[in-house]
């Protein structure tokens, strides 16, 4: 059986250059595919760590920059190697913009 996680951000939820609060990925299962669905105007960038927050360890957030860097439009993609925590860092937004994010996983 699957698992499935979804969250959506409002610009409630963020201010420009700042970045949302990570969202925990199941970083045990297997390959993770991620869609994002934008409404309204606004950049970001998707990045991701393996890094444990949940035990203190300093997150090293990595962005891939050929496809999740200045994101503006609905997307689709897999971590085939699921990171620990994901979050979205704002760019530019404007007023009413939200980014949906839903994250489907086997588990292995």
């Amino acid at each position: 059986m699957g698992q499935q996680t979804s969250k959506t951000y409002v610009e409630a939820d963020w201010s420009v250059g700042a970045a949302t609060a990570p969202l925990a990925v199941n970083w045990r299962g297997g390959a993770v595919a991620v869609q994002i669905t934008v409404t309204g105007t606004v950049n970001f960038d998707i990045e991701s760590t393996s890094s444990d927050l949940n035990n203190g360890e300093a997150a090293d957030w990595l962005v891939d920059v050929s496809a999740n860097a200045g994101v503006t439009a609905s997307k689709f993609f897999t971590f085939n190697a699921p990171p620990r925590f994901v979050r979205f860092k704002i760019n530019s937004g404007g007023t009413g913009a939200t980014i949906a994010i839903k994250l489907v996983q086997s588990d292995v």
